[in-house]
């Protein structure tokens, strides 16, 4: 079999695939804007983007158009501020986003694009802000949440993004000030009240 042979078979099956690589800038500069390749038309492989001051944007990776992988994104300031999974345009697994000082804003999962399990999110001086699960993206079961001083102050539970079941609220110094229940987002029953020396008693009844 002749190499021209071979030659004609490798254009037929490789050839097909053309790639480009393409540069862009701002307008009316020289400042880049992104540089990446094209492989038909689409976006593949590794993509860079700038800010106007030349610092990186992001650092994202594509196959044949569609986000995939480990992406990547920057503040002005040269700062991290996100690193996300794709697969095919779609967030999955783990993400963590930070405030542009470094602290971590929020960390969790994606499932099928949405929010999923565990959540936590916290206060640009690093203290923990609130932590739940989420399912679908819709906000379930038990929930925690803090003052920026670190100090708890609101604790239950949550149906359907809605509050359900038993709450209990803390001043910023930690004492329990109110507790009481909840159903589909409204109070019912005998909700009741804390004193400063920790005595209990009746504040409404929402029957």
């Amino acid at each position: 079999m002749s190499n021209r042979y071979f030659i004609v078979l490798y254009l037929l099956f490789f050839g097909l695939n053309v790639f480009s690589q393409d540069t862009t800038y701002y307008e009316n500069t020289s400042q880049l804007n992104s540089v990446g390749k094209y492989l038909n038309g689409s976006k593949h492989g590794k993509w860079v983007y700038y800010f106007p001051n030349g610092v990186t944007s992001a650092v994202q990776f594509y196959d044949h158009g569609a986000l995939m992988g480990s992406q990547t994104y920057y503040y002005p300031n040269g700062v991290l501020q996100a690193i996300e999974h794709w697969q095919f345009d779609l967030l999955v697994d783990s993400a963590i986003y930070y405030y542009d000082n470094g602290v971590i804003e929020k960390a969790g999962e994606y499932r099928e694009g949405l929010y999923g399990g565990e959540w936590r999110f916290y206060y640009s001086n690093n203290t923990l802000k609130r932590v739940g699960c989420y399912k679908m993206g819709v906000p379930i079961g038990g929930w925690l949440f803090y003052y920026e001083n670190g100090i708890l102050w609101q604790s239950g539970a949550l149906n359907n993004g809605e509050d359900d079941g038993w709450w209990q609220y803390h001043d910023e110094s930690g004492q329990l000030t109110y507790e009481g229940l909840f159903r589909q987002g409204k109070q019912v029953g005998t909700w009741y009240k804390y004193h400063k020396n920790g005595k209990k008693k009746k504040w409404k009844n929402f029957d």
